[in-house]
């Protein structure tokens, strides 16, 4: 049987606050993972409360949500401009390079015609 002036030793009871401290901060740590990746902190956090190393481990490895949707976004947006037929490095489309035809004639030589 377990002598119970063990439970009461310092260093089985600092061991105890250290657990339960690490316990927290990693259930934080956790559900601050979860929320920064676009998941559900809640259901993440009570997975961490329940089994805690698996369910950071797990946190860790899924994908962020939040990266994928700006990735899927910056993607149709590069498709509608191909669609429509802009390009991206051609400055006559913009109005502060467009060229006029009083610039033409201003940029031509006085003897070339």
């Amino acid at each position: 049987m377990l002598d119970p002036s063990l439970l009461a030793s310092p260093i089985v009871q600092a061991f105890g606050g250290l657990g339960l401290v690490l316990w927290i901060a990693q259930l934080l740590f956790t559900t601050s993972i979860a929320q920064a990746k676009g998941l559900n902190w809640f259901f993440w956090g009570l997975g961490a409360l329940l089994f805690p190393l698996l369910a950071f481990l797990a946190v860790l490895g899924m994908p962020d949500r939040k990266q994928r949707l700006l990735m899927r976004q910056l993607g149709e947006q590069l498709m509608s401009i191909k669609e429509t037929g802009v390009r991206l490095h051609d400055r006559s489309s913009h109005p502060k390079f467009a060229r006029t035809p009083a610039a033409d004639s201003a940029a031509e030589p006085a003897g070339a015609s």
